[in-house]
């Protein structure tokens, strides 16, 4: 397993979603440019209706996926469909319990686990320039990690950050070598004392979640680290809210062993670039101020490019905000054909 991602459906339909189509797009757009990979789609329920109705209706949201993947072009032979009723819940919301509305929504779902090479026994064939995948982490195919947020003073998971770790927790589930690291970090207002206390809370609560989930909790490491390292640092000049809102999370990395393979960072301080660094970033925009940066860098979270970050250029004084990062540059043409392709038409490698 390489890639996996969840699509979520309105009450008693099988309708793909306005939401999920980006997903979707996205699956379809990994199988066309590899095409080593084929997927998995696990249909899933809520627990209302009688298990004969659910097992048909999961049924039928499995043929969706299959279809709307027809639709791009993707041949029906590299789609199998697996379809579960109500049996496998993820929360505690069986028949008759006081559940809301959004721990609903979590069980009615579609679980996409794009596989490389899951047909045994068949040969594929890979460009020349491409042999090598086999030597990189995860065969080049990015994984987007997302990280928590939490409102002020709080280390509550909000529903969103519930279905992101749900995400996470699935991948965790495919592949058992890796682990993760996290890092809680609060926003600089309030004491040191008090937000080292809050972030480690915020680091605590994503791990326990995901060993409620079923995650071996030795595949999970964590620190917390207060106010020390903010994204945005409002000791100079004050920080909007939502400004303050970045500062106020759990960052996830995927590891194997010591290493981490996350294809992209996730927010972080912003780290200098040099000549000597081996990356090759898709660059969606070059700024001279770090105010045009954030407001770039938001608009492409809100975009569903959760791995966008930038880096401060020291020799030239500019800031370049990317959508990823690459150790290889035929992998990074690729990719950045796929985002012209989906509209981000002015992106460049640098």
């Amino acid at each position: 397993t390489v890639f996996v991602d969840l699509v979520y459906y309105d009450l008693d339909k099988s309708l793909i979603r306005e939401d999920a189509a980006p997903i979707l797009d996205k699956v379809a757009s990994l199988m066309e440019d590899h095409g080593y990979l084929d997927l998995e789609v696990r249909s899933h329920t809520d627990s209302r209706a009688s298990d004969a109705y659910n097992e048909q209706l999961s049924h039928d949201r499995a043929d969706a996926v299959s279809a709307y993947l027809g639709s791009k072009g993707i041949d029906s032979g590299r789609v199998k469909e697996a379809w579960f009723g109500e049996e496998i819940p993820v929360n505690d919301c069986a028949d008759g319990a006081p559940c809301a509305e959004w721990q609903y929504q979590l069980n009615r779902r579609s679980e996409l686990v794009l596989m490389a090479f899951s047909e045994e026994g068949k040969e594929y064939e890979l460009p020349a320039d491409l042999m090598d995948l086999c030597d990189i982490p995860n065969l080049g195919v990015s994984m987007d990690v997302p990280t928590v947020y939490f409102d002020f003073d709080r280390s509550t998971l909000r529903p969103k950050s519930i279905s992101q770790l749900d995400r996470v927790a699935l991948l965790l589930h495919e592949r058992p070598e890796m682990g993760l690291s996290l890092g809680g970090h609060t926003d600089i207002r309030g004491s040191e004392g008090y937000n080292e206390g809050l972030s480690e809370r915020r680091a605590e609560v994503v791990r326990d979640y995901l060993v409620g989930r079923g995650i071996e909790a030795d595949r999970i490491s964590y620190e917390w680290f207060g106010k020390t390292r903010p994204v945005h640092d409002c000791t100079s000049t004050p920080c909007t809210e939502s400004e303050h809102q970045l500062n106020r999370r759990t960052e996830i990395r995927l590891m194997v062993g010591d290493d981490n393979i996350n294809t992209s960072s996730s927010l972080n301080i912003i780290p200098s670039a040099s000549p000597a660094d081996p990356e090759v970033y898709i660059v969606a925009g070059v700024f001279s101020n770090k105010t045009n940066a954030d407001r770039q860098l938001m608009e492409l979270q809100q975009q569903g490019l959760s791995s966008a970050s930038y880096f401060f250029d020291s020799e030239n004084r500019l800031y370049y905000c990317y959508v990823g990062r690459y150790t290889i540059e035929v992998i990074a043409s690729a990719e950045l054909d796929r985002m012209k392709r989906k509209g981000l038409a002015d992106a460049w490698m640098k």
